[in-house]
């Protein structure tokens, strides 16, 4: 375990020394903060108007999680740094946790500064941030909905990571997985796909966090699917991709 948290220590120090990082989490924060500050005066905030911002911001935030677990492993390719750091006495699967650990580090981070730089200026200008309710009378927090974010993000930064494991391109990674988190989204809510098969995928379960807050239920195909049911098909996805990603890391021969 202490060998597993000093890579974790390495790759959370090599991904806080790139100057990107750091632009990725002040440009969320700026923009968090003029989308505040825009709403002047700020009595123009209704009671979930404040707090459904917060939420929102998910998008953004799993945005920058899915880029960091493309690049965390593809740029040891790019970069020529994979044999230096296979080369040592570590087993490749501790390498590979350790770096899977520091994206959900980071986009947990996000998540926190999020939530409290939101609470922090609600509490300076009594902008009402407690939560949420829907229309069906039904209240959530914010720290709850965070959770279920998280949750949601973690899910596709592992889709990412498992792209770049698999293909060694962070562009690759990106791209398949913001179309997965976005489009597929989308055809779940235009009902553009009729298949039973198609409610198993993660296309169809990639908004839980909405689902979680209309009720607990994911509208899609008409009906309304039990948060639970979406959220393990999710599950799923996620230990699947797992699976495939530790695989192929240990079977890969780095000299090709």
């Amino acid at each position: 375990m202490n060998k597993v948290w000093r890579l974790i220590m390495n790759e959370n120090i090599k991904l806080y020394r790139r100057l990107s990082t750091w632009i990725m989490m002040g440009a969320g924060l700026l923009l968090f903060l003029v989308l505040t500050l825009s709403y002047e005066p700020w009595s123009e905030f209704s009671s979930g108007d404040y707090p459904q911002l917060i939420v929102s911001f998910r998008f953004l935030i799993a945005i920058f999680a899915i880029t960091v677990a493309g690049g965390i492993v593809a740029s040891e390719y790019s970069e020529g740094t994979i044999k230096l750091l296979l080369i040592r006495s570590r087993s490749r699967w501790k390498i590979l946790l350790a770096k899977w650990l520091t994206v959900q580090m980071f986009t947990i981070i996000l998540i926190e500064l999020i939530g409290l730089i939101g609470f922090l200026i609600s509490m300076l200008s009594n902008i009402p941030s407690y939560g949420i309710e829907t229309d069906s009378g039904k209240w959530f927090s914010v720290p709850e909905l965070l959770v279920v974010s998280y949750y949601e993000i973690m899910v596709f930064s592992t889709m990412a990571f498992m792209v770049a494991t698999l293909f060694r391109i962070q562009s690759a990674a990106f791209g398949v997985t913001i179309v997965a988190y976005y489009v597929g989204s989308f055809l779940a809510s235009m009902n553009t796909i009729q298949a039973t098969w198609f409610q198993f995928t993660i296309f169809a379960n990639s908004n839980v966090t909405e689902g979680y807050m209309h009720g607990g239920e994911l509208h899609m195909f008409g009906v309304y699917k039990p948060f639970i049911a979406s959220g393990s098909v999710l599950l799923v996805h996620l230990i699947l991709f797992l699976i495939v990603s530790f695989w192929v890391f240990q079977k890969r021969d780095v000299t090709a």
